[in-house]
C-alpha cells in the first residue's frame, strides 16, 4: 500500500464519526441556550445558577450559549467550505462547557447534576477538537511530512525509537 493511500485512509478514518458527535453537542448547546432565553426565570429556581446570575442576566447567557451552539451546527454542516471554523467552534464549546461545569461546581459544592453533564460535554468537545486539530492544522501536517512528529499510533516504528 502506498504511503499516500495509507495517509488518505487514515485521514478519512479520523474524519469518520466526528460529525454526528459534533452536531449533537452543537444542537444540545443550541437548545440549552434557547431554554435559557425563555422567560422562565431559571436563575431564581436553583442555587446552581447563583454565580451565573451574579455575572450576567439570563438573556445574555442564553444569547451567548445559543450563538456558540448555532455556530457549531453551521460549522459542522458546512465543514467542507469552512475547515477551520470547526476547530474554532469546538474550542469555544470546550471553554463554554468547562466554564459552566466550574460555575455549577463552585455554586453547589459539586452536588449539582450539571457538573458531570457539562464536564461530559466539555470532554466530548475536547476529544473532537484534538482529533480534528491533529489533521487540520498546517503546522502539524508539515511537521508530520518532514518526519518531525510521528503519529502517536506509530511511535515505536519511528527510527528515533527503534532499538536497531
Amino acid at each position: 500500500m502506498s504511503m499516500e493511500r495509507r495517509n488518505r485512509e487514515t485521514r478519512s478514518w479520523y474524519a469518520q464519526g466526528l460529525e454526528p458527535l459534533e452536531m449533537f453537542i452543537g444542537v444540545a448547546t443550541l437548545f440549552y441556550g434557547l431554554w435559557m432565553w425563555l422567560p422562565l426565570d431559571t436563575f431564581d429556581q436553583s442555587i446552581s445558577y447563583s454565580l451565573m446570575a451574579a455575572m450576567a442576566p439570563e438573556w445574555l447567557w442564553g444569547a451567548t450559549i445559543t450563538t456558540v451552539g448555532g455556530c457549531q451546527v453551521l460549522a459542522t454542516a458546512c465543514h467542507h467550505r469552512l475547515p477551520f471554523s470547526r476547530l474554532l467552534c469546538l474550542w469555544l464549546l470546550v471553554m463554554l462547557w468547562s466554564f459552566l461545569a466550574l460555575l455549577f461546581g463552585v455554586a453547589t459544592g459539586g452536588h449539582s447534576g450539571g457538573v458531570p453533564l457539562f464536564s461530559c460535554f466539555a470532554l466530548a468537545a475536547s476529544w473532537c477538537y484534538w482529533r480534528l486539530a491533529e489533521w487540520h492544522l498546517p503546522a502539524l501536517q508539515i511537521a508530520r511530512r518532514l518526519g518531525l512528529t510521528p503519529s502517536w499510533l506509530q511511535w515505536k516504528k519511528h527510527p528515533l525509537f527503534s532499538l536497531r
